[in-house]
């Protein structure tokens, strides 16, 4: 019993690397080249910022000042805000700020996505005198480089004139990397997403994706559409599926930096990742046939990793590795087998299972440190202090994506805060 077990454990563990090896290769990519660089814009265009804010009254005036303190001309740059079933002073803080301010309450449809689908529609609709190019996402926590705007304008210049999609997204840095080992975590696991994803991604020419904010949609994009037809709890993995499924290369500008709040504690982080992962699971199931039937037509290396990405192999593994241990003890306590036997035969190799999803993420911590050193806004100590924890936040996620396969998950409210932060 136990040697078969050895051998279905082997064989789809071998499977899960190979399908997964796309992300040793481009941590690879990431060492070894360079960042790329847009040319300067032809053009300055006209852009419309859509903040989607809940109850954001602590942060949503920094953001706005941010944007307006850009080094780009200002007449170029329309904020609009939603206040979204806000019961406290968001509206209000984001008027003062200089922001076009719609309130929106609807109880029925609740959520981001929902509120971005009502705002896209209504500036469509009533401020087309403004003439906006491209529309930026940004959550009510970001913060913007002074040069994000610029920089975005480069890439999206470049969209246009080499018939490019015109969907770009930023790269991601963070507010609170010190405020806690949560925070870290998570603020580590986003300059791995934007070095070893995005900018490898980049760098061979493979489109990549939009993750959470700090993305650029065309205008005409959102029109064709209808505004914003993604209501599942990642709209923005959907968007990037969605368009991928079509043939579309989604762009990166590495030097449009922005700053994203993480989590400080285990429960907020969990919270947010549940979503994420109950989100990716719902793409998975709307667009899998999509985007293989895409892939099978007309092979890509885009299609290749949007699929890897929606898939619910994390969570198949680590159930495996639960029924893989579960058979094992059965078959030891019914046949009186010893514990110590069980122990080898079985338990063993589930536990390398997990130590080795540990330690390529323990690579991939000390990987994005190196190459993200300057980036990151706390101490030498501290940087390495939390790159050590970093496999723990990481091992969460098995327990968490397979729990979201099985309990609902609905939208609910993270508390920001006003973190002093630096722009560059």
């Amino acid at each position: 019993m136990f040697n078969t077990l050895y051998w279905i454990n082997a064989i789809f563990m071998s499977v899960v690397s190979v399908i997964y090896f796309n992300q040793i290769f481009n941590l690879i990519v990431s060492i070894f080249t360079k960042v790329k660089k847009y040319e300067d814009a032809k053009e300055s265009h006209n852009y419309a910022y859509l903040i989607c804010a809940r109850n954001e009254e602590g942060v949503i005036s920094d953001l706005i000042n941010s944007i307006y303190s850009q080094d780009y001309p200002k007449e170029l740059m329309h904020v609009f805000v939603v206040a979204d079933n806000s019961l406290d002073a968001t509206a209000i803080n984001a008027k003062n700020a200089g922001a076009i301010v719609f309130e929106r309450t609807d109880k029925e449809f609740v959520g981001k996505s929902y509120a971005m689908d009502w705002a896209l529609n209504k500036i469509i609709n009533e401020y087309s005198d403004l003439k906006i190019e491209a529309f930026i996402i940004l959550d009510a926590d970001n913060l913007v480089d002074i040069n994000f705007t610029k920089e975005m304008n480069k890439a999206f210049d470049y969209a246009i004139n080499n018939k490019k999609t015109k969907v770009i997204t930023g790269f991601r840095s963070s507010k609170n990397f010190k405020a806690s080992w949560v925070s870290a975590g998570s603020s580590y696991l986003q300059l791995r997403e934007a070095r070893q994803m995005h900018h490898s991604r980049s760098a061979l020419g493979v489109g990549t994706y939009v993750s959470g904010t700090g993305y650029l949609v065309d205008y005409d994009v959102i029109k064709n559409q209808g505004g914003w037809p993604y209501h599942t709890l990642v709209e923005d993995i959907e968007i990037s599926t969605d368009l991928t499924a079509k043939g579309e290369k989604i762009l990166f500008c590495e030097d449009a930096i922005f700053y994203d709040e993480q989590p400080t504690t285990l429960k907020y982080s969990w919270r947010q990742r549940m979503r994420w992962c109950r989100g990716t699971h719902q793409v998975f199931k709307r667009y899998f046939f999509k985007l293989l039937k895409s892939l099978l037509k007309k092979p890509t290396l885009t299609k290749w990793g949007m699929l890897v990405h929606i898939l619910p192999l994390p969570a198949l593994s680590f159930l495996w590795i639960l029924v893989y241990m579960f058979i094992g003890g059965l078959y030891s306590i019914i046949y009186n087998v010893p514990f110590a036997e069980y122990f080898n035969g079985c338990m063993l190799f589930a536990l390398m299972d997990i130590a080795g999803s540990l330690a390529f993420a323990f690579l991939v911590g000390i990987v994005a440190m190196i190459e993200e050193w300057k980036k990151i806004d706390a101490s030498w100590f501290l940087k390495i202090l939390y790159l050590i924890t970093f496999p723990i936040f990481m091992g969460l996620y098995l327990p968490i994506t397979t729990f979201a396969l099985f309990v609902r998950v609905r939208w609910k409210e993270i508390k920001h805060v006003n973190y002093d932060k630096k722009k560059a």
